[in-house]
């Protein structure tokens, strides 16, 4: 019959597809590693959904306030020069509205405007609960209200909290630390306790106060403003909505749902109405400047007026006609020409003194005043608006943070620009007075012959005319700022008002995160087990490790036969007997034609090789086939232990003989008239010379001549050398592996026997594989002939191999 040799299986499924195999099965290993442990799995999950419904009972909740504003643009603000900047900047691809929008941005997320927000909610006063599982955050429903007086603010930020239990009879215990010591005492509400030399507080009942929170313990405190809004900033988001809007969002977190409402709410109010006092603040200091100067030129208005009443009734002028009188409405064009230009020389006079006055330094400019010139009044804006952030960012960030420092630098150049341009307009503005002047001498020129005292009037009328023009237009600008307090707008309108939602802990997300980590915790446990364990589990590892045939799979014995070593039965039908069976099928596939030695092999002792010997001669014989069982471990001697416990005549006696008397030394079953034995009667004291002589193979052709199957139980392979010896006269080679009890680094060592010939047509047998699964462990699992993992009984090493030594402890299966 045809082998099925080494090179034979190299050309099946553990060859050239190799690394394609592996995958293969490793997928299969997979879901048969969950299919069979499924119950791992849902005891994982069910954990793992207790644990996340505590968690998600013992985390606070936070809710999400977001509203959206759009900034208004200060068009009417905005001159020529400026439309001409943002066309430059934009065709630098940069945007000038985008860096006001970004300016209004940082405004909104300043610590500044935060505790503003914080003094009109009275948030530096909040009221506490400790849950069984998470914190409670009173807000507008706290039953008490704690009032501090502190008669040292001016000089500290006061950081104060007690622990208050509302008892009976109108009384609340408090616990505070004074001085690194807790005090713990009584006292009333409505009552002021004095707590040091300074500090006094007292505890008062709200409209939401109980009978049920009488010995519930409440955290009552206060916290310092700009502390507080800097730590309440890092819960506010400011984004921008579209790049091509001025549309912001504004998002907060906070504990609470109603607190988080209210405080974007007044965010964008405070927002609104700083910006609104900014505006207002240049129109006032404007509409002071002019009420000044009306009153300065009223008196001297009132002086003219006089003087021109004096003129008259000393000279009795009377009304010119005539000639005389269209000339004198022709100088008097000319006049009003040079009174318009004096009267604006005035006004930029009076802006020009205003600005150099080192008084005014670091003030706003009054703007709209007498100053035509567009690109001017566009810097003072543009001034009027850094002074007022240099302000606001000096009181928040204080004055040597490098933005203040760089923002004051900033209006510093900017006045100098704006000295520098006024005094360019005034000169500018006194040469076309010079020219006006000229055209009204060139006027008088004509009229030489009127009387002098019309001349005389003509001149204080002049003046009189100038005064009259420039408190006309002082008059006229006064109103007109009026009117632009009295309609200043707030720069944001509201888009969207704050709609609040609960963003954490999210109960779906806590949810899906259990069930993941419950999935996935078992499985890493199981592949940690699997890769940490190093001992057989299956013939997969035998397949990915060697390129050696497996003969066959032996279960484990049966829970009432563990310390039997005859398992096999004529007419059994258990699984084992099953088994030999079908090994004993599998055996002349790895034979040809004449071939009948099979020799059993292991790595290490306990791995069931004369057990394997022993039952595999049976299910033979059984079958009717003659066989012969010889005992060939000459060390230990376990099968000759088992089959005949007498000293009898045996192996060692045959190779001391210098006879070949074969029939004297074989011994017949009384299990099986179709199988015979040769025992090993004891450990001889060179054991390796005596296997090595010819008496041994005498033997062995004898034996081929009288019998179907010859069975050599032999030493393990990795202790001594007689295994590789009787090889020599083996046709079969087939090795022992016990499942759960051979090291899977002693593989490599297998294949280097099989690769370098040590071993005659070598196949292995696969003894202990479980019947069910016991435990996870290993590539095979669940893999096989239905076989799980585990293995059900034990042996040690403890081989006592040695010349001139026998060991009777124990024996091997």
């Amino acid at each position: 019959m045809e082998q099925y040799n080494n090179n034979q299986h190299q050309i099946g499924p553990g060859a050239g597809a190799e690394g394609q195999n592996e995958n293969m099965i490793s997928v299969r290993d997979i879901i048969f590693m969950v299919l069979n442990n499924w119950y791992w799995f849902v005891i994982s999950v069910l954990v793992c959904l207790v644990a996340a419904a505590f968690y998600y009972k013992a985390q606070p909740k936070t809710y999400t306030a977001s509203g959206t504003i759009m900034v208004r643009d200060n068009g009417n603000q905005i001159k020529y020069s400026a439309r001409n900047m943002d066309q430059i900047l934009n065709s630098m691809g940069m945007d000038n509205t985008n860096l006001s929008l970004e300016n209004e941005m940082h405004m909104l997320r300043s610590s500044w405007l935060m505790s503003q927000v914080v003094t009109r909610l009275n948030l530096n006063y909040p009221c506490t609960r400790n849950d069984l599982f998470k914190k409670v955050t009173y807000y507008r429903d706290a039953p008490l209200a704690l009032t501090v007086q502190d008669s040292d603010s001016e000089n500290r930020d006061l950081a104060f909290g007690i622990r208050v239990t509302p008892l009976a009879n109108n009384k609340y215990e408090f616990r505070a630390h004074k001085f690194g010591e807790e005090v713990i005492a009584e006292a009333y509400y409505s009552q002021p306790v004095q707590f040091d030399d300074t500090l006094s507080f007292k505890v008062e009942k709200t409209s939401h106060y109980s009978d049920a929170f009488e010995n519930v313990r409440l955290n009552l405190s206060v916290h310092p403003i700009m502390p507080l809004a800097r730590e309440m900033v890092k819960h506010l988001t400011i984004s921008r909505v579209d790049k091509m809007a001025s549309v912001i969002s504004i998002s907060y977190n906070d504990p609470n749902r109603k607190r988080a409402n209210e405080i974007v709410d007044t965010l964008i109010a405070v927002y609104n109405d700083d910006a609104v006092e900014d505006k207002n603040k240049v129109a006032q200091k404007t509409e002071a400047f002019i009420t000044e100067r009306i009153s300065l030129i009223s008196g001297e208005l009132g002086d003219v007026d006089a003087q021109v009443e004096n003129i008259k009734r000393a000279s009795g002028l009377g009304e010119m006609t005539g000639a005389s009188g269209q000339l004198l409405q022709t100088t008097q064009r000319f006049s009003e020409e040079v009174v318009k230009l004096e009267t604006e020389l005035q006004l930029i006079n009076y802006i020009k003194n205003y600005v150099s006055d080192p008084i005014n330094k670091e003030e706003l400019i009054p703007v709209n005043v007498g100053i035509s010139d567009i690109g001017i009044q566009g810097m003072i804006a543009s001034y009027n608006n850094n002074v007022t952030n240099y302000k606001r960012y000096r009181t928040t960030a204080g004055p040597n943070h490098p933005d203040v420092k760089s923002l004051k630098q900033r209006m510093d150049d900017e006045l100098a620009a704006i000295n520098s341009s006024i005094s360019n307009l005034i000169n500018a503005t006194r040469v076309r007075l010079q020219e006006a002047r000229g055209q009204e001498a060139r006027a008088r020129g004509q009229i030489a012959s009127v009387p002098t005292q019309s001349k005389a009037v003509t001149e204080v009328q002049r003046q009189q005319k100038i005064k009259e023009e420039l408190y006309l237009y002082l008059l006229s600008k006064r109103e007109e700022t009026a009117m632009n307090l009295a309609v200043t707008i707030a720069n944001a309108k509201v888009v969207e008002p704050a709609i609040v939602k609960l963003t954490a802990p999210r109960l779906m997300m806590v949810a899906l995160v259990a069930i993941v980590i419950g999935l996935a915790l078992p499985a890493l446990i199981m592949f940690a087990i699997s890769f940490f364990d190093i001992k057989l589990r299956s013939k997969v590892d035998v397949e990915k490790a060697t390129s050696l045939p497996v003969l066959g799979e032996i279960p484990e014995k049966p829970a009432a036969r563990v310390n039997d070593e005859i398992i096999v039965t004529a007419n059994g039908t258990d699984v084992v007997t099953e088994a030999f069976r079908l090994l004993h099928s599998n055996i002349p596939f790895f034979l040809k034609d004449g071939q009948k030695v099979i020799q059993t092999v292991s790595t290490v002792p306990g791995e069931g090789k004369s057990y394997t010997a022993l039952n595999l001669a049976l299910s033979l014989a059984y079958v009717g086939k003659r066989t012969l069982l010889a005992d060939f471990d000459l060390r230990k001697r376990s099968l000759s232990k088992t089959i005949d416990r007498h000293n009898r005549m045996g192996l060692i006696h045959y190779l001391l003989d210098q006879e070949d008397n074969f029939e004297k030394y074989i011994m017949h079953s009384e299990t099986s008239d179709r199988l015979d034995y040769i025992v090993c009667e004891k450990t001889p004291p060179n054991a390796t010379q005596l296997l090595m002589g010819d008496k041994l193979d005498r033997l062995v052709a004898y034996l081929r001549k009288h019998y179907d199957y010859i069975i050599f139980d032999s030493t393990p392979a990795q202790i001594v050398a007689d295994a590789a010896i009787i090889n020599r006269v083996a046709d079969l080679t087939t090795y022992v592996m016990r499942v759960g009890y051979l090291n899977k680094n002693s593989l490599p060592f297998i294949q280097e026997m099989a690769d370098k010939e040590r071993f005659k047509n070598m196949a292995v047998i696969l003894t202990d594989v479980p019947l069910i699964k016991k435990r996870y462990g290993g590539y095979g699992y669940g893999y096989g002939y239905g076989y799980g993992y585990g293995y059900g009984y034990g042996y040690g090493y403890g081989y006592g191999y040695g010349y001139g030594e026998e060991s009777e402890a124990g024996s091997e299966k």
